[in-house]
């Protein structure tokens, strides 16, 4: 879904040519005052030129050379711009073609038929998969799964996504991690978040800044001006030139000349293609600004806000302990943990094999083993081998799955579970056949690249602020971690607007 650097190819830079001979016409330059008067000089130099091959037979030389500059000057500056405004149409045009290729299987009745995202209308059922993209924004309302909403929130970590809850809405481009979902389509493709972020590719270009406008009044003051000054010293050279010293009255090709050559033409050529340019560049790097408005605005940025999770930490937790609890040695935990995730394939379970592998050799997973997959319901995986279940996941599903299978919760289970939770780690439980063996604590990992450039928000006199949910001491070690000035912990949604309006209070310029 992220849209990638648009490539100077050759279509698009035949559009971009195409586009600058429209703008040859003088109404669409009348916005562009430097550069309208740039293109009415080179039709009157080209106007007395072809006159005097009319008249006299032959054209001077300066004549026929000031007219091609003019014209390539106002090619330039049109091409300049009709390239920007390609360039963005065509970040558009991939996005919209991401929406348009994209599948989706409808149901209806008892049947299922596979059709284009467009297809799709409000109130249309449809069912994905894991590992299947959701192609429109819509509601659960069968099935519980894990999505992964990185292309659209930003945050790496998945959520867990459910029919009759609170956490049921789901939004195009996300993609399904587990199990199946059965989802209501609740708005048309084309009122979708994916298509309101091609509307703002394809409108960068046509509003205007308020620096833009004070640019755009000054060019046209200065143009006024140069017009003023330039007609003055055309007619005092053409109605009072001494010919013995001045070899003839000024000609309409050195009025023009020297009009053009005191108009700011390159700011005014510049004017709109810089906007478009700077967005396009934005967007290279998965940042969508919604308006030409929003994005000169960070010049002005006094305060800028890190979430935690997925901003300042990656979202993808990685195993950092192993807690035995009762008598299960270290190494028995240790073997069971990497055993059980060998066929996990996800960044957690990847973490648990590479940080097992420190302490012991790893144990090799037999032909005949069952791997159990994670599932939202069960909240857990695993591997059934040589007659033994082993298990991971979430702590309380852990307890309750060996609890029913005849287990004690051994001595520091719920203790070790509830301290990591209050760090802000993730605790899961880790079980054998009937017996409970302890917990692996995963921890979401602070970006390493991110202090870097806290410190170069600071150097430029910005503040960070660090907000977060977790308790004051997990938040200000993360704080201390990455650089930040100030954090806010046990930082609710409401708190975090809060915190964000009593900041614009105090008159800050917040990110």
């Amino acid at each position: 879904m992220s849209s990638l650097p648009v490539p100077l190819s050759l279509p698009v830079l035949s559009w971009a040519l195409r586009d600058a001979l429209f703008k040859l016409n003088p109404f669409s330059r009348l916005r562009n005052p430097a550069i309208f008067l740039v293109g009415t000089c080179a039709v009157l130099v080209t106007v007395a030129a072809v006159h005097d091959l009319w008249t006299v037979g032959s054209a001077r030389r300066f004549d026929i050379q000031i007219a091609l500059w003019l014209w390539v000057a106002v090619l330039c500056a049109n091409f300049a711009e009709a390239l920007g405004e390609v360039r963005e149409r065509v970040r558009a045009d991939n996005l919209r073609r991401s929406r348009r290729d994209t599948l989706a299987t409808r149901i209806t009745g008892r049947k299922t038929r596979v059709v284009p995202a467009s297809k799709l209308r409000t109130g249309d059922v449809i069912v994905v998969k894991a590992g299947e993209l959701i192609p429109v924004d819509g509601e659960v309302i069968e099935g519980i799964a894990m999505v992964d909403e990185s292309v659209v929130t930003g945050e790496s970590a998945p959520v867990l996504r459910e029919s009759s809850s609170d956490q049921s809405t789901v939004t195009c481009g996300s993609r399904v991690l587990s199990d199946e979902i059965h989802v209501r389509v609740t708005r048309a493709p084309a009122e979708t978040l994916v298509e309101k972020m091609i509307s703002a590719l394809e409108n960068t270009t046509q509003e205007h800044t308020r620096d833009e406008i004070a640019l755009q009044t000054f060019t046209s003051v200065m143009a006024l001006i140069c017009v003023v000054a330039a007609t003055v010293l055309f007619v005092f050279a053409r109605f009072t030139a001494d010919k013995d010293r001045l070899h003839g009255a000024a000609t309409v090709a050195e009025g023009s000349a020297l009009l053009a050559a005191m108009l700011p033409i390159t700011v005014g050529a510049l004017l709109s293609t810089t906007g478009a340019a700077g967005m396009g560049r934005l967007v290279e790097r998965n940042v969508l600004a919604m308006s030409r408005r929003s994005f000169e605005s960070v010049y002005n940025l006094t305060t800028v806000f890190l979430d935690k999770t997925g901003t300042v930490t990656g979202g993808n937790r990685h195993a950092v302990e192993f807690l035995p609890c009762g008598n299960t040695t270290g190494e028995e935990l240790i073997r069971v943990a990497a055993l059980a995730s060998l066929a996990d394939e996800t960044t957690e379970g990847r973490s648990i094999v590479e940080l097992a592998s420190k302490s012991i050799p790893l144990p090799v997973m037999s032909d005949g083993a069952r791997v159990i997959a994670f599932s939202s319901y069960t909240r857990m995986s695993g591997i059934d081998v040589d007659g033994h279940a082993l298990r991971k996941g979430a702590a309380d599903a852990i307890a309750d799955y060996f609890v029913a299978r005849g287990a004690a919760i051994p001595e520091g289970y719920k203790t070790a579970a509830e301290q990591i939770s209050q760090a802000g780690g993730t605790p899961l439980g880790v079980g054998e056949d009937a017996r409970i063996l302890g917990i692996i604590h995963l921890m979401d990992i602070v970006k390493p690249n991110l202090r870097p450039r806290v410190e170069k928000l600071r150097a430029m006199g910005i503040r960070t602020i660090l907000i977060t949910g977790d308790n004051p001491v997990t938040a200000a070690a993360i704080a201390s971690e990455v650089g930040a000035a100030e954090f806010v912990a046990n930082a609710t949604p409401a708190d975090k607007l809060a915190a964000i309006k009593r900041e614009q209070a105090r008159g800050e310029v917040i990110a």
